[in-house]
């Protein structure tokens, strides 16, 4: 199916990722990473509740869950949007493009800085839920940027270990895995290799 035909729905969760343009970095900097951050929490956190996250240097993930508005919420008036399926995804469009914007604004180049359109996976139970959400957490770990997911600064693990609901819907996500005991259990195991990489058979052939 293609990418624009999936629809993001009001009370669905989702798997969001995209990476840059023949993979190249999209992230070049710290700053970089705080800048996206501050465009979701512009375009992205009035309409969805993130779940989970993961900056890397040439792609992101986030996990989901869209929120429910009702048409006379004023955001529907502030920015047209008129459809409840649409209206997510145009702002998720809006942030990439924002920042793309102030990216080449800086390093002084032009064009298209991520693919297009961005990906999307509609996760349809709570188990799956879990093992996309331990995905995006452990993701720093396998991509060999740090040993520990704690220990990466632009992932929604370190909101986690610092109790921070700045970035994330940190109390859906505890209660999700009944604790925080759990959820540190389940993320231990899933830094494993062989996890990982059952997950991301599971996104390829799924």
């Amino acid at each position: 199916m293609n990418q624009n035909e999936i629809k993001l729905e009001a009370g669905n969760v989702y798997h969001i990722y995209n990476r840059g343009v023949n993979e190249w970095p999209v992230f070049t900097s710290k700053n970089n990473k705080r800048h996206f951050l501050n465009k979701l929490r512009e375009y992205v956190y009035p309409f969805a509740e993130v779940l989970a996250y993961s900056l890397l240097d040439n792609h992101f993930h986030l996990i989901i869950r869209v929120k429910v508005l009702n048409q006379r919420h004023e955001l529907f008036k502030k920015d047209g949007l008129h459809s409840k399926q649409c209206q997510l995804s145009k702002q998720i469009g809006k942030c990439i493009s924002s920042y793309t914007q102030s990216y080449n604004k800086v390093n002084k180049r032009s064009g298209a800085l991520f693919e297009s359109p961005f990906k999307r996976k509609v996760i349809l139970n709570d188990n799956y839920i879990s093992q996309a959400i331990l995905y995006v957490m452990a993701n720093p770990v396998h991509h060999g940027l740090v040993r520990r997911a704690r220990d990466y600064e632009f992932c929604s693990t370190r909101d986690l270990y610092i109790n921070s609901s700045e970035n994330i819907e940190l109390d859906f996500v505890l209660s999700h895995f009944g604790s925080r005991e759990n959820l540190l259990i389940a993320l231990k195991e899933f830094e494993e290799i062989e996890n990982f990489r059952r997950f991301t058979n599971l996104e390829v052939n799924g």
